[in-house]
């Protein structure tokens, strides 16, 4: 299932027509609707056991502008939402955002991070305009904060990407992103 807040980008999407240029992308996204293995909302009607976010951080003026990934992380901080839940970050995240978004979720719910709930960085590392065919031949880098994280990089992760690169921490993720 595939969830976008902006109710025109998921009528595009559900067309067959992304909302940004991509080698390949709408083949694949009309092949994987045709054959019903995407469904599209633009409001969450369940509660998936694992989320995995992919939202725009751009730089503006030099700096961040991490409004929609902070209102994301603010929807997930209460306890019936977040318990038992994965959270993996596929955004380009400054150092030290991760744990800055574990730590703000942990106070808000009183649930022990990579105890009752975890976040995994898998950052996007693609050029744009060529990131589907990337997604197949870059290693996924993967970083985590607990068991459950270490779970998805081993079992979970590894279904989407063709190769993955633990690197056990989340720090460790955001910091390699930066060398690539």
């Amino acid at each position: 299932v595939g969830m976008d807040v902006d109710s025109k980008v998921v009528a595009g999407l559900r067309a067959g027509v992304a909302h940004f240029v991509d080698v390949g992308f709408d083949t694949a996204l009309r092949e994987a609707l045709n054959s019903g293995q995407l469904q599209l909302m633009d409001t969450m009607s369940y509660e998936p056991d694992i989320f995995i976010c992919a939202v725009g951080t751009p730089v503006v003026e030099a700096q961040l502008d991490s409004r929609a990934i902070d209102e994301l992380i603010t929807s997930f901080c209460s306890v019936e939402h977040l318990r038992g839940k994965l959270i993996v970050f596929r955004s380009s995240l400054p150092p030290g955002f991760c744990r800055a978004a574990l730590k703000k979720m942990a106070s808000a719910t009183g649930l022990i991070p990579a105890v009752a709930f975890d976040v995994v960085y898998a950052p996007e590392r693609s050029v744009e305009g060529g990131a589907y065919e990337e997604l197949s031949s870059l290693p996924q880098l993967i970083g985590f904060s607990g068991e459950l994280g270490a779970l998805a990089s081993r079992e979970i992760i590894p279904t989407i990407f063709k190769s993955v690169v633990d690197l056990e921490s989340l720090e460790a993720a955001e910091l390699a992103k930066l060398s690539c």
